[in-house]
Parts: C-alpha cells; structure tokens; sequence
C-alpha cells in the first residue's frame, strides 16, 4: 500500500521552495502526495518563528494533523525546531522533529520513522 504524505508551509520562500524540494523527493520515492487538508499517513510541517503569530499557526498545524489521522506521523521541520526544539518535546512527544540541516532527507529519514507505527 503507498504511503500519502501531506506537506504544510510556514513563513519564508526559503521554507516554500524546500517544502517543493521535499515533496518532490517523496514523489520519486512513490509516495503519494495528498492535501493537507486531507487524511494521510504523514504529515510534514515547515515551520516558520519570525514573530509570535508564526509560532502560533505552527502550532496550530501540528495539533490539526494529531487530530487528522491519530495513527499518522507528524513530522515539524523549519525555524521552531531549531528555535526551541525543547519546548515543542514537551508539549508534543508523539512528533518526529528533524532539524533544517536535515530537513531535505525526510523521505529517507522516514523508514526508521515508519517502524515505530
């Protein structure tokens, strides 16, 4: 069975084109690309933390793909990872955070992530 993957952006067009970049990437590595607004067995956020109104639709994000597909992975790259990783550990421990410097490998990165469901 393929795998849908469903991408969210935040902020900068930094964060679009390397959301494009991800896409693009689980597309070659078959998986099926869905909405984000619509059921999956992945979903990739981009965050952005430029102001306090960024941080908060991230947030927003993360708990609406929680709520999509209880039994889907949630992975949240971009600025508020790295901004602070340790605050989003605490108040999502169910979430897969992948650093920008290895935000472009998602689709590699997601077999050991896939074992875990």
């Amino acid at each position: 069975m393929t795998k849908r993957v469903a991408l969210a952006t935040l902020g900068c067009k930094v964060n679009q084109y390397e959301t494009q970049v991800i896409r693009e990437r689980f597309k070659r590595a078959n998986f099926e690309l869905a909405s984000f607004s619509e059921e999956a067995d992945i979903y990739v956020i981009n965050t952005c933390s430029v102001t306090k109104r960024a941080d908060e639709k991230s947030i927003d994000l993360i708990r609406k793909a929680l709520q999509k597909n209880n039994g889907a992975s949630v992975v949240v790259t971009g600025c508020l990872v790295e901004a602070d990783a340790e605050k989003l550990k605490d108040k999502f421990p169910q979430v897969k955070l992948v650093g920008n410097s290895e935000k472009l490998k998602l689709n590699e990165l997601f077999a050991p992530l896939d074992s875990k469901h």
